[in-house]
Order: C-alpha cells, then structure tokens, then sequence
C-alpha cells in the first residue's frame, strides 16, 4: 500500500503540466471497465485511448493498475484504500465486498501499462523524469503515443530533451505506411546510437519492401553498429578486468603455497569454496538475525571467509603436508583427495545445489558509460578489492616480522633454523595465509558467480597456470602476471579479433540438428529431453534445433506429441517428468519469451503457459515448442534458460553448419543421423566443446568436458585434468 500511495503522488506530480497543456478528458467507468476486462488486445486499445486524453484520475488509476490495487466488483471498478475499495469517480469509500475480485494483467499489458505512466510523465517538471519517460518511450515506440509527443515537443524547453522526443517520435514513425516518412525516420534514428534503436532497425529491415528505404535503414545500421561496437570491446576489456581481479585473489593465495613452499595444492579451489560458502553463512545470518544491517553483512563476512579458510589450511598442513615437503607429486595426489573429502562435506552440510548469495544494496547497480556500456558495481568493487588486498600482501611479506620469516625459511630453510626461526610454525603460517587469501577470492566470487561444491575446480587450473607463468619471484608479482597473461592476454585478442562478425546476430544457446535419416522414435525424446531437463535450466540445453526441411512437419508434430505427454509439478514425485523454475524473476522472464516468440513471427505449437491449479502458486511452466523459428529471432538468440524447444528449420548440411556455428560460443551441440558421412561431416564442423551423436547430455569424468570460443576456457575431467601437473622423463641409452 504505502508503494501504491508513493507511486500515486509522484504520478500527480508529473500530470501537472499535462493538466495545463491540453484538454482532460473525465476518466468514465465505462473507460476503467474496458481496461480491467476483456481481451489484452481489447485492453490495450481502451489503455490507449484513455492516456491520449488522460486526467489526474487516468494517473492514479493506471498506477493502481500497476501495483496490483484494483478490484472488480459486479460492475464497479474500485482501487484499494487500506482495508477498502475507493471509487476514483465519486471519490468515496467502502468496505471491499465478498464478490470483489482481482485484476489478472499479463507480461505485455503490464508492459503498455508502465509505458503510459512514462509516456505521462513527459510533462513532469523534473526534467530527469521527463529525459527518462522519452528514453522509456524510444525503446518501446508506439504511434499511438505520438500526439503526446507532440505536445511534448511542443513546450520543452530543454533542446537536450528536445532532441530525444525527436528520436522517440521517428521510432514511433519507423513502421508508418508513407514512404517518405519512413524514410525521414530511419534517417533520423541513425543518431540515436542505442542497441534498442538497432534492433528496432534491424526488425524493420526485414519488413521493408520500399529499396530506398531499405537502403537508408541499412545505412542507419552501419553508423549505430560502427559506434557501438567500441562499448563491446570497452566491455571484453573490463569483463577481463573482473575476472582478471578474482584470479588475481586465487593465484596469490597459490603463490604462497606452490612458488614458496613448493606444495601442489589441488585441494586450493576447494579453499575458495569455504571462503564462498562462509559469505553464505554470514549471509543467512544476518537475514535471520541482522535483517536491518543486511546490507553490510560483508563487513563480517569477509574476515570470516579469510579465518574459516586459513584454519582448515592450517589443518590440512599439520595433519598431512607437514610430512610431503620436497616431495611434490605426493603433495598432489593427497590434496587432491582432500578436495574430493571437502567438497563431499560440504554436500553432506548444504546440499549439493548451488546456494544464492545476494549482493548488498550498495554493490547493485551499474555505472552507465555509453549507451551499451554498463559497469556493474560489484565488479568494479571487486577489481578495488583484488587491488587492496594485492597491496596489502605485498606490504606484509616485504615489511613485516612475519614476511622475513616466510622469505627467509624459502630460501634457506636450514640457515633460518640456526638463527632460532621456528620453520615448522612458519610453514604452518605461510599455508593458512595462503589459503586464507583463496577464502577472499571465494568471498569475492560469491558476488559475480555462483556458489556450489564444485565451484574452486573451474580455478584452480588457471591459478597453477599463473603461478607457473608468472616465474619465480614474489606473490605480488605472479598474481601479476597472471592477470597480464591469462585474462588480459585473452580478451586483448578478443578485442582486436571479435569472435562475433560485425553485424552478426549475437546468438548465445545450444543446438541439436536433426537429419533427414535421423531415427525419430529415438531422436524426438532425446531432442525433447536435451531442452526439457531440469526444465531447460542448464547451461548446455540445446534449445535451437535444427530439423532438415524435408522432415520437419513430422518432426514437430511428434515433438508437440511427445511434449505433451510430459508431466509438470512436484519433483520429489517419481511421476514427475519437470520441476519448477528456480526463482519468481526467472519465470517472468521465461513467460517473456514465451510472449515475444509469436510476436516475432514464431508458430507456438505446443505449451507456452504458467501451470495453474494445484500449481498456480508455484513458478511452474509448461515445456513449449515453437516452430518456423529463425536465427534472428530473440527465442533463438538469446538463452531463456526454460523449458523451451525453437524449431529451425535447414536444407543441406554447410546450411546447418553455418547457422549452428553463428554464434560466439560453443559449449555442447547434438547430431541425429544414421548416416555416418553426415555425422562425420557435422562431428567436423560444429564448432563446440561437445558433440553427441543420437544422444544428448550424456556426461563421463573420463571423457572431459569444455567449451570452444566464448563458452569458456579450460577442461574439465579426462586426462587433460591432470596431464599439466605431470613431469614427463625422456631416456635415452646407448648400447656402445
């Protein structure tokens, strides 16, 4: 209630001017019936009439509409007031009756509901509500909203904002059935060097029949790409920042234990998972117990994950690797078992699930550069962080008691005994620092990544590689060359070299490729299955299939088929086939691609709805199939992470290839053919980590696991694992 209230003052605030520039038109209850019932088509178009001649009680109307503050009761249409309902017409109050019952709105009039509220505060006084309403209007045009812009422009004062109105009235123009005025717009548009702008071109291009106005929207495309794409690289540069940061942390804990004791520790990844798992901790805590200090739960949770980490460090030391100095490959294998003996502990305390860990209002958020570049707080802090604690570590080593001790045991461990210095506490030190220091990077990935058993193995290569790389010498100057080397080094290339062409489509899923020999009572459950398990969220779901024209029609009727017979709800149930989402935010952004398939031209042959029911209040949704799918659409490009199967359709096999590899990352993919020249072909040029073959998702630790291009770096499992770790002897012997 008190959001509804705050909401309704500031939306009066903005209909001021508006009152004073044009003629109100008195909101009728016929209006209010036409917006809460009926079709969303239907709705939209009363919505719309309403804001073109919007009145104060428009405003307060529409802004209950969108907290949830309207009830229906017979044929009155009332706002909730407290306990009550407020009829906004005659102004009184009353008891809310029996019958009264809510207003069910979807994603896509909830959508026009809070573009009208924009579109509204146009007229505010404040002109940063009147720079956001116009900024608000040009990533979602309407031509309905046009005469507000009109009178917008009309009597700002402001040429900055002037200038936007401008750009939003020729978004709103873009699809207008006049050519020239096409034309102006698509000219016009080309100043506004947004990604929304881009893709609103981009969509238009492919409608225009007119070739001079196609012409001029590809002209328009080539001057916002030419602009944008300094963001993307300004972006690869900072992302490799960030992660350089965190590797930074769990490279100069690694310095310490392996370039100054000498110790191969496998178990250092699983270090930086108690330091994780420690941030949760305190994290949970303080909700329980702290709710209205949460926000700086960080304070104690940072020296918390350092201890916690440093004391199971000092343990593993004492117990076990006080008797494996000099002796490098056993120190291997026993930390390795130590790591498989950590991260089954922390399974048996926390389940084997990830755990969330919510950043404090203070790291939300993101710095705005350029329009399609975004800094978000959590990093930037996280980079300071790294920086900080680098700082720090060089200080203690160079200027501290306990700094000459560590240097001085490494190079000559005998020569520092005969001064009187205690070698095996030292050590004992030296290790929990170092493992306390992978604590820290545990802490600081908490807030970027996820956290689960399995989060230090996809570190503790690359944290070996730096150490290694960055030579002998201090840990400030390996984790230094570990962020020069590794994470730099990558995204320097990536910034030259893009792996993405320019103006190509930045596809982001997996994929399967269904042929025209493929067997289909094996192929449509595996194809199925491949999206639909864990209800499509997994990070290699192949959610874009690929199915050979000529099979197509009985390739998506058996998989609307075969989709239907699935069964949605309780997953500890031995009959249910698929749980629920993760998390409220993840279904409504999976109903929002399940709203935009169609719009975009996409068949819906199967599912595409929230479960209600028994199920209604949980984050249920039905596994959907769309066909007559293509690469640009937003389904086929973008990951939704849901329940979700796009159906594209191909003729030969470069075809097919050609749009599985159009894309900037390579993580798992699928061929179904009995044809082993097809296979092989498509085995060869699929560019992904991993390709089954009449399979999907079949994982062996022997085999490995990786990606190709963006889909990260590194292996997991198979020999490659380990292979790094490995001294290799070559003999030769002559007999003379």
């Amino acid at each position: 209630m008190k959001r509804w209230m705050t909401g309704m003052k500031q939306a009066l605030a903005s209909l001021m001017l508006l009152a004073l520039a044009s003629q109100s038109h008195a909101l009728t209850a016929q209006e209010m019936r036409a917006m809460v019932d009926g079709e969303t088509d239907a709705r939209i178009e009363a919505l719309g009439k309403a804001v073109a001649q919007a009145d104060e009680k428009t405003v307060l109307f529409l802004q209950a509409l969108a907290d949830d503050a309207v009830k229906v009761a017979g044929e009155q249409v009332l706002v909730l007031k407290g306990a009550e309902g407020l009829d906004l017409l005659t102004g009184q109050t009353k008891p809310l009756p029996d019958t009264a019952q809510d207003v069910v709105s979807n994603n896509r009039f909830r959508g026009e509901i809070d573009t009208a509220l924009a579109a509204l505060k146009l007229f505010s006084p404040d002109a940063m509500l009147r720079k956001a309403a116009v900024l608000a209007l040009l990533k979602e045009p309407d031509a309905a909203k046009l005469p507000l812009l009109d009178k917008a422009l009309a009597q700002e004062k402001d040429e900055k904002i002037a200038a936007w109105i401008r750009l939003a009235q020729a978004a709103a123009q873009l699809g207008s059935e006049d050519v020239a005025t096409r034309m102006q717009a698509a000219k016009a548009l080309a100043q506004s060097k947004t990604p929304e702008t881009q893709l609103q071109l981009n969509q238009r291009l492919g409608q225009e029949t007119d070739p001079q106005v196609k012409a001029q929207l590809q002209a328009s495309l080539r001057d916002i790409e030419g602009a944008l794409h300094w963001g993307e690289r300004l972006g690869a540069l900072f992302t490799g920042a960030s992660l350089g940061s965190i590797l930074l942390l769990v490279a100069l804990g690694l310095a310490i234990t392996y370039g100054l004791m000498g110790v191969i520790n496998m178990a250092h990844g699983e270090l930086m998972m108690i330091g994780a798992y420690a941030t949760y901790v305190v994290q949970a805590a303080f909700r329980q117990y702290l709710p209205g200090a949460f926000d700086w739960y960080l304070l104690a949770a940072v020296p918390l994950a350092f201890i916690t980490s440093a004391l199971v460090g000092a343990v593993m030391e004492r117990t076990v690797l006080k008797h494996l100095y000099g002796r490098p490959l056993e120190t291997l294998l026993a930390t390795w078992g130590i790591s498989l003996v950590l991260m089954q502990g922390v399974r048996s305390l926390f389940g084997a699930q990830n755990v969330g860990v919510e950043n404090p209002a203070w790291m939300s958020g993101a710095l705005q550069l350029l329009p399609n570049l975004q800094l978000p707080w959590n990093r930037v802090l996280i980079i300071v962080f790294a920086a900080a604690v680098l700082i720090g570590m060089s200080l203690m080593i160079g200027k501290t008691r306990l700094g000459l001790f560590v240097r001085g045991v490494t190079q000559n461990r005998p020569m520092a005994s005969c001064m009187g210095v205690n070698t095996a506490r030292i050590d004992t030190y030296a290790f929990a620092l170092g493992s306390g220091i992978a604590g820290l990077a545990g802490c600081a990935l908490s807030q970027v990544g996820n956290v689960g058993p399995d989060l230090g193995q996809s570190y503790i290569v690359d944290a070996f590689m730096v150490v290694v790389l960055g030579g002998v010498g201090s840990p400030a100057e390996r984790a230094s060359a570990q962020s020069r080397v590794l994470e730099l080094g990558v995204y320097v290339v990536g910034f030259f070299f893009p792996v993405v062409p320019k103006g190509q489509a930045r596809i982001r899923v997996q994929m399967s490729a269904v042929h025209d020999r493929a067997d289909l009572e094996k192929a449509v459950p595996g194809v199925a299955m491949g999206v639909y398990n864990n209800s499509g969220q997994i990070c290699f779901a192949g959610t874009r299939v690929f199915v050979q024209r000529s099979i197509q029609d009985q390739f998506v009727e058996r998989l609307a088929a075969y989709t239907k017979t699935l069964k949605v709800g309780d997953p500890m149930a031995a009959d249910t086939n698929l749980g629920p989402l993760i998390n409220q935010s993840q279904l409504t952004k999976v109903m929002g691609y399940l709203e935009k398939g169609p719009q975009e031209g996409a068949t819906l042959v199967a599912g595409g709805k929230r479960l209600g029911g028994d199920l209604s209040g949980g984050y249920f949704v039905e596994p959907t199939v769309f066909g007559n799918v293509n690469n640009s659409m937003t389904i086929a490009r973008e990951e939704i992470f849901g329940p979700v199967a796009s159906v594209i359709p191909f003729d030969t096999i470069d075809e097919v290839l050609k749009l599985a590899n159009a894309t900037e990352y390579g993580l798992g993919s699928g061929v179904w053919s009995s044809n082993v020249n097809t296979v092989l072909k498509m085995v060869h040029g699929i560019q992904a980590g991993t390709v089954w073959v009449n399979c999907y998702g079949m994982l062996d630790p022997a085999v490995g696991f990786g990606g190709y291009k963006n889909s990260g770096y590194g292996w997991k499992g198979g020999s490659q694992h380990v292979d790094g770790f490995l001294y290799q002897k070559a003999v030769t012997i002559n007999e003379e």
